[in-house]
């Protein structure tokens, strides 16, 4: 018997769709996936919905709403994506099929570092990244770099801000873990569409401080349709 992994597989559940008397329209399903094993992911989609005509010799879709694309980190203990959709149709058709688009980011690599605190109270410091012997930055892999972090104390802990960049547009990505003894706060899942970014947090104060960031390669978009049309109920405003 082989031992070879699955592939990363979806399934489709839970769909409902409701329009209320002002042809606003809501849409709920779940995305679940499968084979994730111990890695974890972050994962862009996006919904695309169609009306078709029902004429299964020559079936036509007309688009009718493109929803929002978003992100979010899954893994094997947590590999369902809650999708919600909401559109004003207006006279247009309404919607009884749909498409998932989605692509998942595997992690490559790692910065690793330990990043100088602020020790009085409403202060702040500036960490810059040390050089190398060429003058390189050394908080660097795979094509990213941080490029400051500045963390500033007071009542409340601390708060920080990171900037980071990388020269491979939309073929990295990057989760920023900030933690002390007693606490750590993992950032929203970045894909990088412009050289910087910035991103903010907060958290305990404490005497000692670690940075984790993680880097995630995207791999490809997959569309993922629905196997059969979704039924649109009527429901009366009260």
């Amino acid at each position: 018997m082989s031992d070879k992994k699955e592939g990363i597989s979806i399934k489709l559940e839970n769909i409902t769709s409701e329009i209320d008397d002002e042809s606003y329209l809501n849409f709920n399903c779940e995305a679940i996936f499968e084979n994730l094993f111990e890695d974890e992911f972050i994962c862009e989609f996006q919904l695309s919905f169609y009306n078709s005509d029902g004429n299964k010799k020559e079936l036509k879709w007309n688009h009718v709403y493109y929803g929002l694309l978003e992100k979010r980190i899954i893994n094997s203990s947590d590999n369902t994506i809650y999708i919600t959709a909401s559109m004003n149709i207006d006279g247009a058709y309404i919607p009884n099929e749909f498409k998932l688009f989605y692509r998942l980011s595997k992690e490559i690599g790692s910065i690793n570092f330990s990043p100088k605190l602020p020790q009085k109270k409403n202060t702040s410091i500036i960490n810059i990244p040390p050089k190398g012997l060429l003058g390189k930055n050394k908080w660097n892999s795979k094509n990213i770099e941080i490029n400051s972090l500045i963390i500033k104390i007071d009542e409340y802990g601390f708060d920080y801000k990171f900037t980071a960049s990388s020269s491979k547009l939309d073929k990295r990505g990057i989760i920023f873990e900030f933690s002390t003894v007693d606490s750590k706060v993992e950032g929203d899942p970045i894909i990088f569409k412009d050289t910087f970014v910035t991103q903010a947090g907060n958290l305990e104060a404490s005497e000692k401080a670690d940075v984790n960031c993680r880097i995630f390669e995207p791999m490809k978009w997959i569309e993922k349709t629905n196997t059969s049309t979704f039924i649109t109920e009527k429901v009366i405003n009260e």
